[in-house]
């Protein structure tokens, strides 16, 4: 409903529920007595439909409260105002009423580990690190870096849509366009997306790159209206901090264990805002609501906006290939890599711009990766579709240059380079509009598998 209430959301314990309750009926009581009210936080103009520039407002207090270590109703009747003013702004109706919950300290660090938990599972994890290995992106040691050291944001939405605050939290200027990102998080998760745990559990396994791109649309989403609410509700523009407001679960300190996953996590946001923020200007807020009908199915989309939704991705499908390297090989992981993982990788041996346009090119790709019998032997094949056979031939050299950075000199013919190491094999092919690149044991097993894939593929 517009204009719905926020409530706490209920906890665990049937007597918390009780008090939760009892304290937010007080609290909207007393409102216009004791604490203040929610409509001293709104503005008397209307927030500008579509595209268009919102009439800048009065320009209102930002804190969630009037005054340090903020009491609980005071804090409430402060978020409940905001999730008002972003429902208002996003002009979506809430199945149920926006939700967040109060919790301690100690519960909200609880809650966002539960939460990075939840959105990056080790297994998730786990299929990162294999590819970066593969990739040359694993840094030693790896020491954390799901989160900025010291970070004291004191909200997050987490995977399931639900709004977690922090009692007391006092808010630094600007921060205050991260209670309108959760909230929107929330409002889009009730009304408009399937990007739920389960939903996202069942996409990531298969293609980590569309997986990826989900991501992204509802960080932009969130981003963009955090952006909106600050220029309508929030008071000085200069104020709000110049990248994308990130709104998903941080952690307080870096765990030692924890990989480095910071360019995954902050991908979504910085690529995300960009996306929607030129489907909005076309369209207002129903040409993103479309793009949640109708997601967004590869990081070259995202990167690119232009190219949605009429450049799908052609990712190949392989075989088992396990069976080309003999016993005892398996095949432990398959999926899409991606144009943004393709730049990724690239820019660690090129310049930015050359990475950026070395991948520009991306159709689709495939990769597999597999381990075999004796221990730590593994190999990776990944095929990729290009746009054009000029863009493959473009990959191609890029890649010599990004592989004598990595792997030193290779024995290259026209349509390969190959690189004889002491640990295997790295060999790259071009033919048609498709690259291959195989890292394997040996000079033999990298032929096996390149006669397997049946590269180049008509």
């Amino acid at each position: 409903m517009m204009g719905g209430l926020i409530a706490l959301r209920p906890c665990r314990a049937s007597w918390r529920r009780v008090l939760h309750r009892v304290v937010l009926s007080l609290t909207l009581f007393l409102g216009s007595c004791s604490f203040p009210s929610p409509t001293s936080l709104h503005t008397t103009s209307t927030p500008t439909e579509g595209p268009a520039t919102p009439t800048q407002p009065t320009v209102v207090p930002t804190a969630l409260s009037p005054s340090p270590g903020a009491s609980f109703p005071e804090q409430v009747v402060a978020l409940q105002a905001i999730a008002d003013q972003v429902q208002r702004l996003r002009g979506l109706d809430a199945r149920h009423p926006l939700e967040a919950e109060i919790v301690s300290p100690v519960d909200f660090a609880h809650q966002a580990r539960a939460a990075l938990a939840a959105e990056w599972p080790d297994t998730l994890l786990a299929r990162q690190l294999q590819l970066d290995s593969f990739l040359g992106l694993v840094r030693a040691p790896l020491t954390g870096g799901t989160g900025r050291k010291g970070d004291t944001a004191g909200i997050f939405a987490a995977p399931d849509g639900a709004v977690f605050a922090v009692h007391g939290w006092q808010p630094k200027p600007g921060d205050t366009a991260l209670v309108a990102c959760a909230f929107d998080r929330a409002l889009v998760m009730q009304s408009l997306s399937d990007l739920s745990s389960e939903m996202l559990s069942l996409i990531c396994p298969d293609d980590l790159d569309a997986c990826l791109a989900r991501r992204a649309l509802m960080a932009g989403d969130a981003a963009l209206l955090a952006e909106q609410w600050w220029r309508t509700f929030g008071g000085d523009r200069s104020i709000l901090p110049a990248s994308p407001v990130d709104c998903a679960a941080h952690m307080a300190e870096r765990d030692d264990g924890v990989p480095d996953i910071y360019a995954l996590r902050s991908f979504p946001a910085e690529a995300g805002l960009a996306f929607v923020r030129t489907h909005y200007l076309t369209g207002g807020w129903a040409a993103v609501d479309a793009l949640h009908a109708d997601p967004p199915l590869s990081s070259e989309q995202i990167l690119h906006p232009e190219r949605y939704p009429k450049d799908a991705p052609r990712s190949p499908d392989l075989d088992d290939l396990s069976p080309a390297l003999g016993d005892g090989w398996t095949t432990t992981d398959s999926g899409v890599l991606g144009e943004w993982r393709t730049r990724l990788a690239l820019r660690a041996y090129l310049e930015p711009d050359e990475a950026e346009k070395a991948a520009a090119g991306w159709g689709g790709d495939r990769y597999v990766i597999l381990a075999g019998p004796a221990s730590g032997s593994a190999a990776w094949l990944l095929l990729s579709r290009w746009d054009t056979v000029r863009d493959a031939h473009e990959f191609f050299g890029s890649f010599r240059t990004y592989g004598e950075g990595r792997f030193g000199l290779p024995r290259r013919t026209s349509t390969s380079l190959l690189w004889e190491l002491e640990a295997g094999v790295v060999l790259l092919q071009v033919g048609n509009d498709q690259t291959l690149w195989i890292q394997a044991p040996s000079v033999e097993a990298a032929d096996a598998l390149r006669l397997a894939s049946g590269f180049p593929l008509y």
